[in-house]
């Protein structure tokens, strides 16, 4: 190829320098090299005074022309690709360039808010992250749920740095998928949930009874692929029968219970794994839908039924079931769970010795006081009187005292 090179000379007869500029027979420019790959190819530092123009627009870090921030310094400018770049985009390093990312601006002075999901390796705080809720300085603040990737996989704290405080509200303490712990009436007690029962709020969604639920619920699950395919419990797969719900999870549970709302209108949540939503759906607030309330004492059960209208009579530890209006001995901290079976005759746990419904024992100690067919929960208060009575609503014959030790 035929080109033409310009040199330089330290006088008229001296030596020459260079070539200093090439132009080839193309057309292309050389400066500091003699064969220029462009039209204007340099081999060296530029420095201008002026604008830098592209297509009859200003250059700018846009690559067409406004739009962008305008580029002061680059040394490298293949490390450097923002073709399509839009507005409110950033930029990130993919691993051998500058490309964008779809990130905005936002959350006050060099905040960024993300259009899509950001992922990091480690972050170390020095200042303040946070959801949509309030925040503090050095804080993690968080405006949703905090949902693990994995199940029981990851821990909260470790065995060298524990957490100081764990702040929570009442009963809202989940162990595993049988077990609640509940904190209320003054007491911490713990809630095993009745896996034989349909959920409560599963079963008021049809407004049946539990065997009618279940052959319903056993239909649906079977042809419904979606439920079937994930499986149920440990390794419950495929079909089912009414005896698979006694392996159901919370999870299967919460699961059933979304697809339910778009078959029976049920007030289920919209927005699937909501952990605010399964003590609705389980119906924990209930006493009918766990199997027993475990205080921190001994549990003790006893079967009272009635003779006539002359009175009652308890089965269990100490009795035998004969006798006539028996005098008990209940145990501080302790919890008796009285199954009542006396049809018409309104079993009562009082201060005195008294028919009717008055004088009787606080609801803080004493659940479902007064059933006559039903389970009566009395966890014997650290500072009982010495004595409490037994009586029937109704008949003033069936009545016994409830001696306290």
């Amino acid at each position: 190829m035929k080109k033409v090179n310009f040199v330089t000379k330290n006088s008229l007869n001296g030596g020459q320098t260079g070539p200093r500029m090439t132009i080839t027979e193309d057309g292309k420019v050389g400066i500091g090299t003699e064969a220029p790959s462009k039209v204007l190819d340099v081999n060296g530092d530029i420095n201008f005074t002026g604008t830098l123009y592209q297509n009859g627009s200003a250059f700018s870090s846009g690559g067409g022309g406004g739009g962008g921030s305008s580029i002061s310094s680059i040394s490298e400018l293949t490390d450097v690709n923002l073709a399509g770049i839009t507005t409110d985009q950033g930029v990130k390093w993919d691993g051998s360039k500058l490309v964008p990312t779809t990130l905005s601006s936002g959350g006050g002075s060099g905040g960024v808010s993300n259009g899509s999901d950001v992922s990091f390796n480690s972050i170390d705080i020095d200042g303040v992250i946070k959801g949509t809720a309030g925040s503090n300085n050095s804080q993690l603040s968080l405006g949703s749920h905090i949902i693990p990737t994995q199940n029981a996989q990851f821990d909260l704290g470790n065995a060298e740095y524990k957490i100081r405080h764990l702040f929570l509200s009442d009963n809202s303490l989940w162990l595993g998928d049988d077990h609640k712990l509940d904190i209320g009436d003054g007491k911490i007690k713990f809630k095993k949930r009745d896996k034989t029962k349909v959920p409560k709020g599963i079963k008021n969604a049809y407004g049946e009874d539990d065997a009618a639920v279940k052959t319903k619920l056993v239909a649906l699950w079977n042809a419904t692929p979606e439920l079937k395919d994930g499986g149920y419990g440990d390794s419950g797969t495929g079909d089912i029968d009414a005896n698979a719900f006694g392996n159901f999870k919370l999870h299967d549970w919460e699961k059933l219970a979304h697809h339910l709302q778009t078959q029976t209108g049920g007030n289920f949540p919209t927005n699937p794994y909501n952990p605010g939503e399964i003590d609705t759906i389980m119906g924990m607030d209930d006493p009918d839908y766990f199997e027993e309330e475990i205080g921190g004492g001994p549990k003790y059960h006893y079967a009272v039924i009635n003779g006539g209208a002359s009175d009652y009579k308890f089965s269990g530890p100490g009795v035998l079931g004969n006798e006539s209006n028996p005098t008990m001995t209940f145990y501080k901290g302790s919890t008796y769970i009285l199954k009542v079976n006396a049809p018409g005759h309104p079993f009562w746990i009082k201060t005195a010795d008294s028919t009717g419904t008055s004088n009787a024992v606080s609801a803080d100690w004493v659940k479902n006081n007064g059933v006559a067919v039903g389970e009566i929960v009395f966890t014997v208060p650290m500072n009982a009187p010495a004595q409490y009575h037994y009586n029937c609503q109704l008949h003033a014959a069936m009545h016994g005292f409830i001696n306290i030790a």
